[in-house]
């Protein structure tokens, strides 16, 4: 048994936060305040707080009924518990002072709910074949009283007692029918829209009225002894599952599953999941043959129609709800094995958490309280006092890199005692370090310390345990170290990414701009990038460094100081001599660890990058019409483009003398258009290298006198 406790709104976590210290890769911490989740977590006797507290839980003790589930439970005047069980259709029956004993065995599969009659006879409703049969505890006979449906379709979802009227009350399947059984006979009384009556209350106001909740379209109904009915409340989800009255108020467990088709209810009340909600998000349940996911909710329905949502489960949904003599509602999880307490104050405990993945059945208001569980045929029955063993073990908290883990910071109060043990693989093994305590263990008043005995390792687990019932721990640190780890650059680039071989577009192939197209100026501005990975998330700094290829030395960029977080620099080329260059980054995490814990890591650019800002050259130029001859030069760069244009006009693209673009020099000569008209003439010649400088000369000459 694993009862817990948590506020509304919260839930179990545990919250992996960084320490006061200013850098990143100095000492951490793992504090335990809020809690969200604690899927992994073992507890024996203990409570959980959102607040973060832990102390003594409840003490439960197991009784084994070797069936397969416990599905209902009726408490008789005289404090014996029935319990109706499947798939064999038993019978039980607990006593304070007699114990466990098996009253009769029935022939269907399920009892799926019951009623004590004033005659002394326990009444069963059964599935699939739709019957009520009444049974003798003392010497275990039964008979059947009534068929309600066909056998092999009919259900028996809810039987009422009526101890005013003396009738019996059944809700059924799947045609949505009321009865009343009396003497023996069954009465017709009221045939809903719906498929299933799952739940029937009835009323303590005298009436002869009942409270019923339907499966499909999840209303809350009003009838009337004679048959009237009206809706008192409609909800957006798929069923209502249990009814509990209390001072006139109604408290309704509905509940919306996940996989089907959207809820019938249409615009009724939805069940609300969210930060002002209180709610306990709960682990997924395991598959298993049967079992239902989805989400649940309890509401308090008060007389003047007021609705209130009390609780909602996200995760789960809801068997049973129950309301006890001081005010405070217990719900039972269909899908997760726990119990949920909330207080009128709206605190939400999750009081109990059972193997078991179903708690089907609440018995709370005789001298003997238990709860029954599906997944396992299995009864805990509720004992005074505190657990023999209380004990809460974390979770394993992996470091992600071999640490030192140092000490713990708690605040409580009473006995309690820490554990540590710690290891190199995600589940504890034979290679792990025994439990240990604390080192160096010291109080003052409520503030208490102590330091891991274990050596340094990736993984560590804890646990405490409470000595008395009062012992409480309200917050827990963690402290520790973990190894650095080195950063390392991936990648360092200068420029674009692949840089253009070509011209503007001519039959050099260059930037693929159309002739004639107005294009940027050159920048002298180079951009250098770098990636980096960061394991431990350091904050890293960088010194850039660049040199021609055939120099040696490298030249540090920047300034003196190394740059702080930047992945990129604009390397200004005005004044740097032409030639190819690379470029070397050099990354630290200096700025987040001591001088000897710091580490380094540097990188060269794959490939130099062409800096080249001088422009070609154009010289020679000449016309003899209609030939146009000349030589372009430039002094670093192999030439891209030769294009000439007339008077203005549009660019045209030429080859140079030997008909291809591969040096850095080229005669040309190439034959203007004939349909030039006499008379004065300019042209130009363009000419680009593969640093994308554009060099431009001009010559004008004339045709005729």
């Amino acid at each position: 048994m694993t009862p817990r406790t948590l506020v509304a709104g919260s839930a179990l976590v545990a919250v992996l936060c960084t320490a006061a210290a200013a850098v990143a890769g100095g000492t951490k911490s793992l504090r335990y305040t809020t809690y969200r989740e604690f899927d992994d977590a073992e507890t024996k006797g203990v409570l959980i707080s959102s607040l973060g507290e832990l102390s003594a839980g409840f003490a439960s003790r197991k009784v084994d009924l070797k069936v397969p589930f416990v599905r209902s439970s009726v408490t008789a005047p005289d404090g014996t518990i029935y319990l109706g069980t499947g798939d064999q259709g038993e019978l039980w029956a607990y006593a304070q002072k007699g114990g466990l004993r098996k009253i009769a065995k029935i022939d269907t599969p399920v009892i799926s709910t019951l009623a004590f009659g004033p005659d002394g006879k326990v009444y069963c409703g059964t599935i699939a074949d739709g019957r009520v049969v009444a049974v003798d505890p003392k010497g275990g006979s039964w008979k059947q009283v009534v068929q309600l449906g066909k056998k092999g379709e009919g259900h028996v979802w809810a039987l009422a007692w009526d101890a005013s009227r003396k009738v019996l009350w059944a809700g059924t399947g799947p045609k949505g029918e009321l009865y009343a059984i009396e003497n023996g006979a069954a009465k017709l009384v009221w045939t809903s829209t719906e498929k299933h009556l799952l739940a029937v209350q009835v009323a303590n106001d005298g009436s002869g009225a009942l409270y019923v909740g339907s499966g499909e379209r999840a209303n809350l109904y009003r009838v009337e002894k004679d048959g009237r009915a009206r809706v008192l409340h409609a909800f957006a989800a798929d069923e209502i599952h249990a009814i509990f009255e209390k001072n006139g108020s109604l408290f309704i467990a509905v509940n919306e599953f996940s996989g089907g088709a959207a809820p019938l209810g249409g615009g009724g009340t939805r069940i609300t999941i969210g930060p002002s909600t209180p709610s306990v998000p709960a682990k997924a349940p395991l598959p298993r043959m049967g079992t239902r996911a989805g989400k649940g909710a309890v509401y308090r329905w008060d007389p003047d129609g007021r609705i209130d949502q009390l609780y909602a489960a996200p995760d789960t949904w809801l068997a049973g709800v129950v309301v006890e003599a001081n005010g405070e509602v217990m719900a039972a999880a269909g899908g997760q094995g726990r119990v949920y307490r909330i207080r009128t104050d709206r605190t939400v405990l999750t009081a109990y958490e059972f193997p078991e993945r179903q708690v089907l059945v609440m018995e709370l208001r005789g001298p003997v309280k238990l709860f029954g569980t599906g997944d396992q045929g299995v009864l805990h029955l509720l004992e005074a006092g505190p657990p023999k063993v209380s004990m809460f073990t974390a979770k394993v908290f992996d470091a992600t890199f071999p640490t030192r883990f140092g000490g713990l910071r708690w605040s409580g109060a009473g006995k309690i005692t820490f554990e540590t043990r710690t290891g190199n693989t995600a589940k504890p093994d034979k290679t792990w370090s025994g439990w240990g305590k604390l080192d160096g263990v010291v109080n003052l008043g409520e503030i208490g310390s102590g330091r891991v005995r274990t050596g340094d390792a990736r993984y560590l687990q804890w646990r405490v345990s409470f000595g008395t019932e009062r012992a409480v721990l309200r917050h827990l640190t963690v402290y520790y170290l973990q190894q650095n780890q080195r950063p390392r650059l991936t990648e360092v680039t200068i420029g674009d990414a692949v840089a253009a071989p070509g011209g503007f577009g001519g039959f050099g192939g260059g930037f693929g701009a159309a002739p004639g197209a107005v294009r940027p100026p050159k920048s002298t501005l180079v951009k250098i990038r770098w990636k980096v990975e960061n394991p431990d998330g350091d904050t890293l700094n960088y010194r850039l460094f660049v040199r021609e290829e055939k120099d040696p030395v490298w030249k540090p960029l920047g300034g003196p100081e190394p740059m702080l977080g930047k992945v990129e620099f604009d390397w200004q080329t005005e004044a740097i001599p032409d030639g190819h260059y690379l470029a070397k980054v050099v990354v630290s995490d200096e700025p987040s660890n001591p001088k000897d814990r710091a580490l380094t890591h540097e990188l060269v650019s794959a490939a130099p990058f062409l800096v080249d800002n001088r422009k070609p050259e154009i010289t020679g130029l000449e016309v003899r019409y209609p030939f146009l001859a000349g030589r372009a030069r430039d002094s670093y760069s192999v030439l891209t483009e030769l294009a000439y244009s007339i008077d203005g006009g549009d660019w045209v693209p030429f080859y140079p003398a030997d008909g291809i673009f591969d040096g850095t020099a080229k005669t040309f000569s190439v034959r203007l258009p004939d349909s030039l008209l006499p008379g004065q003439h300019t042209v130009a010649v363009r000419t680009a290298d593969e640093a994308h400088n554009i060099g431009v000369a001009q010559v004008t000459f004339r045709i005729g006198k």
